[in-house]
């Protein structure tokens, strides 16, 4: 098992143990999703996608990476290489379980300062009750 594998089934473990409700995960997992809507290249892809880690992980824990939830056929990236050839990929993301998905109002990628990948900002209201006047 990679590195990488051992991370995830590691939280995964740690998430259950500690009945953790209501999870919201996210930022640069050096991971990709989908290969052909997550990532732009000439090249062939040196970058996993999704492997079975990444995609055990949101399965036992009910995670869903909601910007591609809200946005299922778009091409945004939030990394980008020029050299020694242009690649783009969006592998930072929120993971969010399925229980908030109806909570969440927005979910964005922008542009960031003094780093090589975007910022992705998520707006969610985990209190939906009304309030009055006043």
């Amino acid at each position: 098992r990679t590195e990488r594998g051992k991370f995830f089934s590691d939280l995964c473990d740690w998430v259950t143990d500690n009945q953790v409700t209501n999870l919201i995960a996210g930022g640069d997992f050096n991971d990709l999703n989908d290969n052909g809507l997550d990532r732009q290249s000439k090249h062939a892809s040196k970058t996993p996608t999704g492997g079975n880690s990444l995609n055990n992980l949101k399965q036992n824990l009910l995670l869903v990476d909601i910007w591609r939830k809200n946005h299922p056929q778009s091409k945004q990236f939030t990394w980008t290489r020029k050299n020694p050839y242009p690649v783009s990929t969006r592998i930072d993301f929120w993971l969010i379980q399925k229980s908030l998905v109806d909570h969440v109002l927005q979910c964005t990628i922008k542009p960031s300062i003094k780093s090589d990948h975007k910022a992705i900002f998520l707006k969610i209201r985990l209190n939906k009750e009304k309030r009055g006047p006043g």
